[in-house]
C-alpha cells in the first residue's frame, strides 16, 4: 500500500508541475505587470515551489532513476491540461 502511495504523489506531483505551463501561458494573455499578470504569475512560482518539495520528499523515498522515469508523463498531463484548458 505504500508504494502505491508514493505513486500516486509521484503521479501527482508531475501533474502539479505541469500546471505551471497553464498558468504562464495565462499570464502572457494579459497586460504586463497588471494584476492579472502577476497574479497568474505568482501561481506559476507557488506551483513550482510546491513541486519542489514535493519532488524532494518523492526522491528521499524513492530511487532516482525510477522516480525520473515517471517525469515524462508530464509531457502527456500537459498536452491533456492544454487542450481542456484552452
Amino acid at each position: 500500500m505504500r508504494s502505491a502511495l508514493i505513486y500516486i504523489v509521484l503521479i501527482g506531483a508531475i501533474f502539479i508541475y505541469t500546471t505551471s505551463g497553464v498558468f504562464s501561458k495565462l499570464a502572457s494573455q494579459r497586460e504586463l505587470l497588471s494584476p492579472g499578470y502577476i497574479a497568474f504569475l505568482a501561481c506559476t512560482v507557488g506551483v513550482l515551489g510546491i513541486y519542489a518539495v514535493l519532488w524532494q520528499q518523492i526522491i528521499k523515498r524513492m530511487d532516482v532513476s525510477l522516480a525520473y522515469m515517471f517525469k515524462g508523463t508530464g509531457v502527456v498531463f500537459g498536452l491533456l491540461l492544454a487542450h481542456f484548458v484552452f
